[in-house]
């Protein structure tokens, strides 16, 4: 899932971006969600995948990663960078977690 997530992150940083935040914090940005999503989606169960999912791609998931962890970036730039990959990808997002429960479910079967 991270190689998509990040696939995701820099097919943006081709496109247009918003003038306050540059490249490498997209890439920062996408990196620190991308493990701020795989963390939390192991703590679900399949049942309750799809409501956090959903939660997930609205942008929760940027209020809660730790931008901070990367002091040489502002953390409201990262935020802002997390909001605008969710809000111009969100159904790529949400493909492909959604995805994964159905790959499971046929190793399952």
């Amino acid at each position: 899932m991270r190689n998509l997530l990040l696939f995701v992150c820099l097919f943006e940083l081709l496109a247009a971006q918003t003038d306050d935040v540059d490249c490498y914090t997209y890439c920062e940005s996408c990196l620190t969600t991308a493990q701020e999503i795989e963390s939390i989606l192991k703590k679900y169960t399949a049942e309750s995948r799809r409501d956090v999912v959903e939660k997930l791609v609205s942008g929760a998931v940027c209020g809660t990663a730790p931008f901070h962890k990367n002091g040489q970036l502002s953390k409201e730039n990262m935020k802002t960078s997390c909001k605008y990959l969710f809000d111009v990808h969100h159904e790529e997002f949400r493909t492909a977690l959604l995805g994964r429960e159905a790959e499971r479910l046929d190793i399952a079967l």
